[in-house]
């Protein structure tokens, strides 16, 4: 939801489900979004915050921020965010770590534009990983907007995202929907 024209902000449910197992409530989180600088210019610089209720316990509470950063070259829009986090009150010590997104997406004709996404884990924000041990995927993307009423929309993207640097070649497929509405 659009608070004002600087900040944004999100509820997010997760949940989770391994092999068999049954499908379970895996955490809560709130986002946060806001504009430093904007509008008119070129490049767009943000402040990301999230702060996030795990309902495994022993894992405490997260707390997630960074800058964020998009342009736009004619029909191709650039993102990259910085998120650092670390979880507070967790049964098992965990220093600060830091991780990264990033996207490519050309417009077509909606409703639907294609693209790259890369996700990656550093480690230790001050002290990445050896390469190794790193996470890094990238992959093809689709993105799109479903008007669904006055001041309502359904925002996705979708993305078959590949390990690189590593030799697990497992492939993520990423989903995600959000629904929209604002007030004038």
């Amino acid at each position: 939801m659009g608070v004002t024209d600087y900040w944004f902000s999100e509820l997010y449910v997760a949940y989770a489900k391994a092999g068999s197992d049954v499908t379970h409530l895996d955490s809560v989180s709130w986002q946060n979004t806001f504009l430093l600088i904007g509008s008119d210019t070129p490049v767009d610089v943000g402040l990301y915050t999230e702060v996030e209720y795990e309902n495994d316990r022993s894992a405490g509470e997260k707390i997630a921020l960074g800058p964020l950063v998009q342009a736009d070259f004619g029909l191709t829009k650039v993102n990259l965010n910085l998120i650092f986090q670390r979880n507070y009150c967790a049964d098992f010590s965990n220093p600060m770590v830091m991780n990264y997104q990033w996207q490519v997406k050309r417009y077509w004709n909606q409703p639907v534009d294609f693209g790259v996404q890369g996700f990656g884990e550093l480690g230790q924000w001050n002290h990445w990983e050896p390469m190794d041990q790193q996470s890094h995927r990238i992959g093809p993307a689709v993105f799109g907007k479903l008007d669904v009423g006055e001041k309502q929309a359904i925002n996705y993207n979708a993305a078959q995202l590949f390990n690189v640097l590593n030799e697990t070649h497992a492939t993520t497929l990423r989903l995600q929907a959000v629904y929209g509405f604002w007030q004038s």
